[in-house]
């Protein structure tokens, strides 16, 4: 079974976001992942989302369209939530390769994406391999709850949107630099911006780098290039992106 990576864009996903996004569709980048190492629980990896399509599937995917997958998942994921996961999480794990998801509020009343644009090209997924390491950070605090404060803004909504087109491009393009850019705008959307805070503020819990398979920490991913704007640790860990 698949894991998915979120890249940039998150957020864009939820209908109370999308409502607002005054240039729709808003869109994010998400990777189905092959692990090369157990990846932690509650670390932003949608590791429920994949205990839920164990659950209901078994250790491999149905052979059958992704749109219908990533519906029905989302309704055993979701059954009886109050505050329901994006699809994003079930669309990373059932689409193969690197995908952009666009979202409007208009279109299903933008819990599901309008248009998925896929790139299941191996040379991209090497690439991108290269290019990606994952840190664990630290554990996601007991409590957590990211919806404490919602006071949106609309212009930095489009802006988030934006960072999710910037960071497909950018993969497609091979642009380190580029991807690097489009996952610190989606951090700069979030924590300045859509004012969701409690989605950026940080555990005081934190990990050393060689302990990739503990079972707290936050998975971060890091972009290897000397231009981009994130840098990487020797310790990482890599992955490999599924196209199949």
């Amino acid at each position: 079974m698949p894991y998915r990576m979120a890249f940039a864009g998150g957020w864009i996903d939820q209908p109370f976001v999308s409502a607002h996004n005054p240039d729709p569709p808003g869109s994010m980048v998400v990777v189905a992942l092959e692990p090369t190492f157990p990846f932690m629980s509650k670390c932003g990896m949608g590791t429920s989302t994949r205990r839920a399509a164990m659950k209901l599937w078994g250790i491999r995917l149905p052979n059958e369209d992704p749109q219908k997958l990533m519906r029905e998942l989302y309704q055993v994921e979701n059954a009886n939530r109050k505050d329901p996961s994006g699809s994003q999480d079930m669309a990373g794990i059932v689409f193969p390769g690197i995908n952009r998801l666009d979202y409007d509020a208009d279109f299903e009343g933008g819990y599901f994406p309008v248009h998925v644009a896929s790139n299941n090209d191996p040379e991209t997924a090497r690439w991108l391999e290269e290019v990606i390491h994952i840190l664990p950070v630290g554990q996601r605090p007991k409590g957590y709850y990211p919806l404490g404060e919602k006071n949106l803004d609309e212009r930095w909504i489009s802006r988030l949107g934006r960072a999710g087109r910037d960071c497909y491009d950018a993969i497609i393009e091979k642009d380190a630099a580029g991807l690097g850019e489009s996952m610190i705008e989606t951090m700069r959307c979030w924590k300045l911006s859509c004012r969701i805070p409690y989605a950026t503020r940080p555990s005081q819990k934190t990990l050393p780098a060689c302990c990739p398979t503990t079972k707290t920490g936050i998975m971060v991913p890091c972009i290897r290039a000397a231009e981009a704007a994130i840098s990487t640790s020797s310790r990482m860990n890599r992955f490999r992106a599924l196209s199949r």
